[in-house]
């Protein structure tokens, strides 16, 4: 009997303890719990983080919101591997319902949208009961500037929810004492302004007054220079980053553009000349896991304030990846001239008569100096050599080096990514006059009459682009193509009909340079294109730091005092003198001056100092091996130079489009 009674109470307290709520307060709202979750799902990487150590993993079903934004790290790697992840980005209601989770812990912005598809009030009639990120309640109620207690409070709330009260306990304690004995011994002075640089190039994606950088750099020792922009996170003028002149630069680390290449942008841009951040070389990384509420937060604090008051020039990141890119840019530079002779020989040696390399610089060697060497070679093999190898081979570099700085120069100054000579519809205009010169000029001029009036072709398409744009104020970089390409089509149409009433006998030559050839070079005709694009390029390098202005802006460039109308004009002139010119000698040539630019950005950073030439030696290397397919893959047919280009940039240019989500 006693036992039973014994019994009977153990079973009665049990049950009233099982009975017993739990609430907790998330936002505006009050989240009562009759059962610890069983089957949870964590929205992003430092949402996931706080779940894991508290050693919930357990307990989870997913989580969302980390692939897709390229956050996770190797560290977050080990503690999700036998957990799915349920949506790259943000979670439909779908996702979260047909994973039969009973809890979501997410934020605004963090997973869920104010007024979306995936809210408490949307996940409610389905049982999945919704925790708030503290942070993140700004954008749905007022609320205190941005604090490391928000972590704390999400720790702490988390542990009751899940009944791990005293683990969370103890976690919090343990951050609270670290971060008061690293406090203890910080020797700080005038707070250090800091900005924080998420992402954007047109304008800058940073952190105001409720995002929590604002919290850890007044923990480390500084002030956030946008306390006064009263959002949590958002976009700002770069205007206004250049009038707070921060003296630290707190760089974002996550998605497609790392966080050198953030540094390289704003170190390369005169428009950041005058920063202290930039003139002092004062950049610190932080990942997004340690920007955004989380328990790698104390862990960020030290990491701003070795920045703030280590007396260091750069961030240990950025102080050893430095010397390493500029031993790169050295080994890229001789690695590209050692590929462009390569391909040079290969090109001259390659065809539907093979010739050695031996041959090939034996014949170029005496060519130079007579008699350097001896002749072991027929004077045929020398003739294709000397005569049609080369300077064909030496017309396709000089093609390919101007259409690729062409393209680059039209993309700084339209900030359109899909911007060159073809889709513009230069390389159209230049194409017709080339067209008129050949079949209804009679070549008055003699040589110079088919490049002349390419150029004059180039120009007036130039011209032409940029009235459409005008006049169907398409100001708009997309626009501006869209403009390009209805021009483009409309000069072919009339190009086709210059076609369709000159000679019948001379229309298959003519259709084939439109499709692009370099069959025809010559070395008397090389000096054309050589001269125009030694002039032209020099200038367009003169002109590198107005190049790097423009890619920020159109105010921003003004500012700097680029007189913006005029200077776009001048480089879309010479880029149409460039463009007329390499097309009247070797055809309508596509995607040279789209694709090279892009590839060129990616090894060498996004600074034109730098982008010119490695756009000239990547379109030189390009053009030749594009020949060499030409000649070689329907030997001893010489097939268009053209189809292979269009071939290879059509790919790219799918690509370029899935990857900028343009």
């Amino acid at each position: 009997m006693k036992h039973f009674v014994l019994g009977a109470i153990s079973l009665g307290l049990s049950t009233g303890l099982a009975a017993a709520d739990t609430s907790v307060q998330s936002c505006n709202r009050t989240v009562t719990f009759d059962a610890p979750p069983e089957r949870a799902v964590s929205n992003d990487v430092n949402l996931t983080e706080m779940m894991l150590v508290l050693g919930l993993a357990d307990r989870m079903v997913g989580y969302t919101g980390i692939s897709g934004w390229k956050t996770l790290d190797e560290d977050m790697r080990a503690g999700v591997d036998e957990l799915p992840e349920l949506s790259a980005k943000y979670p439909s209601k779908e996702v979260i319902v047909g994973a039969d989770a009973d809890f979501f812990f997410a934020g605004w912005n963090y997973g869920m949208k104010v007024g979306g598809e995936v809210t408490p009030e949307t996940l409610a009639p389905f049982g999945v009961k919704v925790y708030e990120l503290t942070e993140s309640c700004t954008h749905i109620m007022n609320k205190a500037k941005a604090s490391i207690d928000d972590m704390y409070a999400d720790l702490i709330n988390l542990g009751a929810i899940f009944d791990v009260d005293d683990k969370a306990a103890a976690l919090v304690d343990g951050y609270k004492a670290d971060l008061a004995a690293f406090s203890a011994d910080l020797k700080t002075g005038e707070p250090v302004r800091a900005f924080v640089y998420d992402s954007g190039e047109d304008a800058p994606f940073t952190a105001g007054l409720y995002a929590m950088p604002t919290a850890l750099i007044e923990a480390a020792g500084g002030t956030n220079v946008m306390n006064g922009f009263e959002k949590s996170w958002g976009t700002v003028t770069w205007e206004e980053v250049v009038e707070q002149n921060p003296e630290v630069i707190v760089i974002v680390n996550y998605g497609e553009v790392t966080a050198e290449e953030k540094r390289e942008f704003m170190m390369s841009n005169p428009a950041f000349a005058e920063l202290e951040a930039v003139k002092n070389d004062r950049f610190v990384t932080l990942e997004y896991v340690e920007a955004t509420p989380g328990p790698r937060n104390i862990q960020a604090i030290k990491t701003l304030a070795k920045a703030f008051w280590a007396n260091c020039s750069m961030s240990d990141a950025a102080a050893q990846t430095t010397p390493t890119k500029l031993v790169n840019m050295s080994v890229l530079a001789v690695g590209g001239l050692v590929a462009l002779l390569t391909s040079l020989s290969i090109a001259v040696s390659v065809g539907a008569v093979s010739v050695p390399a031996g041959t090939v610089w034996g014949v170029l060697a005496n060519k130079l100096s007579p008699a350097l060497v001896e002749q072991t070679w027929s004077q045929g093999r020398e003739a294709i050599v000397w005569n049609i190898r080369f300077p064909r081979a030496l017309l396709a570099m000089m093609v390919g080096a101007g259409l690729a700085i062409v393209g680059a120069s039209l993309q700084a100054v339209t900030r359109n990514p899909l911007a060159d000579p073809h889709l513009l519809g230069i390389s159209s205009g230049g194409a017709f006059g080339a067209i008129f010169a050949l079949l209804h000029s009679g070549l008055f001029l003699g040589l110079l009459t088919v490049p002349l009036l390419a150029f004059f072709g180039s120009l007036a398409a130039t011209l032409i682009v940029l009235g459409v744009s005008r006049l169907a104020d398409a100001s708009s970089a997309d626009r501006l193509v869209l403009a390009g390409v209805a021009v483009s089509f409309i000069i072919m149409a009339a190009a086709n009909g210059l076609i369709f009433l000159g000679d019948a006998r001379a229309t298959h030559t003519v259709v084939f340079w439109m499709l692009g050839g370099l069959g025809l070079a010559q070395w008397d005709q090389l000096i054309y294109p050589l001269v125009i694009l030694i002039l032209c390029g020099a200038w367009l390098t003169s002109r590198t730091s107005q190049l790097n202005a423009m890619t920020i802006g159109d105010e921003t460039a003004a500012t700097l005092g680029i007189a913006v109308a005029r200077f776009r004009l001048i480089v879309f002139v010479v880029g149409a003198l460039i463009t007329g010119v390499m097309v009247a000698f070797s055809g309508i040539i596509g995607f040279v001056g789209l694709m090279v630019p892009h590839i060129a950005r990616m090894l060498v950073g996004g600074d034109y100092t730098r982008v010119l030439p490695a756009s000239a030696l990547i379109g030189a290397i390009f053009l030749l091996w594009a020949d060499i397919a030409a000649r070689t893959v329907m030997a001893p047919e010489d097939m268009p130079i053209g189809i292979v280009t269009g071939l290879v940039g059509g790919v790219f240019f799918v690509w370029l489009l899935g990857r900028r989500s343009i």
